[in-house]
């Protein structure tokens, strides 16, 4: 329980100084995204537990996502945390939009929203998108260390795709 009480402490006082610095840079989307980042991990915490506060989390994560679009809109880690935020509400579509404008942006850090793609493609089991977002994460990035494990998946994504062509 103390565990809980510190973490909710560390909590209220890391949304608080991302407020403050949103406050004092006022164009500037690294606030109101970290912001985001940290309702999110909020929201997954108590969702558990508590799936109308996580919700309300998520909810907030959006708002802040917004402030940083209006700022910013092209933002690479902006777009893909709001594709993480639809991703988590099973808004599937909206998620996919946000995690390719990720991509857009060029910047490498968002290579891993090519999984994301191929998770959100699995699970509409367009297995033709699962197989080429996979290409392009191992493609992007030869050596992860979670190579094995992709190309198992791309694999199996694959073998589904040959069988309903058939």
């Amino acid at each position: 329980p103390d565990d809980c009480l510190y973490a909710g402490d560390r909590l209220a006082i890391a949304e608080q100084q991302y407020r403050e610095a949103a406050r004092l840079n006022p164009r500037s989307v690294a606030p109101l995204v970290n912001m985001a980042s940290l309702l999110v991990e909020e929201a997954l915490a108590v969702s558990r537990e508590d799936q109308t506060t996580g919700r309300m989390r998520l909810n907030d994560a959006l708002a802040s996502l917004n402030k940083a679009f209006e700022i910013q809109s092209t933002a690479a880690l902006a777009n893909y945390w709001a594709g993480v935020v639809y991703y988590l509400t099973a808004f599937y579509e909206e998620s996919e939009s946000y995690f390719k404008k990720a991509l857009d942006t060029g910047d490498p850090r968002m290579v891993t929203a090519h999984l994301a793609l191929a998770d959100i493609y699995a699970r509409l089991r367009e297995w033709d998108g699962v197989v080429a977002e996979l290409d392009r994460y191992l493609e992007a990035v030869p050596f992860a260390p979670n190579r094995t494990r992709v190309r198992a998946a791309r694999k199996a994504a694959f073998d589904r795709l040959e069988a309903s062509s058939q």
